[in-house]
């Protein structure tokens, strides 16, 4: 009974802290208890399930931050709230410079550009604190630090050590003639690796095989995209094999 009590209490608090400073785009139940997901906004907005309209409830608006000079409130952190250190929070940052690293802060500075971040802290509910995290730029990123170039201007495979350490690859092509990137396959512990293939040429296109005939060792048919002149597209090592992100 007395769980019954504290988990209503927390109920009608949280309803309470929605209404009076977050605005929704409907009424916020308690509907989804026991499921995956903390917040649910397909039943009601999804098209493609006959509910919502073209333009309405589609996107979260986040609240701006400028991640440089940013401090983790944590009078908070009781053991109870917040006991992960805020592993996995995700922010859209305003600024450009290098983070501090003073106070309530990680003790890793990270230069930042205007975008979105998540906070990387997987012991911070072992270390109890934010100092050992660090703050990542939300998926590809290639003003960062971690990055590697290689600009080439002819067909390139790089080895598969390239890609290692927690870094993005990016392939440069500044040529018109074809010349195809051909991305090796890595292996499973490589999973979130990031290559992105780049076309300076002003015409032309290049092909980026992400396939590979492991009997003749060469391109598996059909396993290529083309990147248009002046463009790039990005792609993510799932464990198995290359996916396209975003062009």
């Amino acid at each position: 009974m007395k769980k019954h009590i504290t988990l209503s209490t927390l109920a009608l608090m949280f309803s309470a802290i929605l209404t009076a400073q977050v605005i929704s785009n409907g009424v916020v139940t308690n509907q989804g208890l026991g499921e995956s997901v903390f917040f649910d906004a397909t039943t009601n907005f999804s098209e493609e399930v006959g509910a919502g309209s073209p333009n309405v409830g589609k996107g979260i608006a986040f609240p701006t931050v400028n991640l440089v000079e940013f401090e983790f409130v944590t009078t908070g952190l009781d053991g109870i709230k917040f006991p992960t250190y805020f592993n996995g929070m995700i922010v859209y940052n305003r600024a450009t410079g290098t983070t501090r690293t003073d106070g309530y802060r990680s003790s890793t500075a990270t230069a930042v550009t205007p975008g979105f971040y998540y906070f990387f802290n997987p012991n911070g509910h072992i270390n109890q604190n934010v100092t050992g995290g660090v703050w990542r730029p939300l998926g590809v990123n290639p003003s960062t630090t971690n990055v590697e170039t290689h600009n080439v201007a002819s067909a390139y495979t790089p080895a598969a050590t390239v890609f290692s350490g927690e870094k993005t690859i990016i392939i440069g092509f500044g040529v018109t003639a074809a010349a195809p990137a051909i991305l090796p396959d890595l292996t499973s512990s490589d999973i979130g690796k990031i290559a992105v293939i780049t076309n300076r040429a002003s015409t032309g296109w290049q092909i980026v095989y992400t396939g590979i005939d492991t009997v003749k060792g060469t391109p598996a048919g059909g396993v290529y995209t083309q990147v248009k002149a002046d463009g790039a597209i990005s792609f993510m090592w799932t464990g198995s094999a290359w996916v396209m992100m975003s062009t």
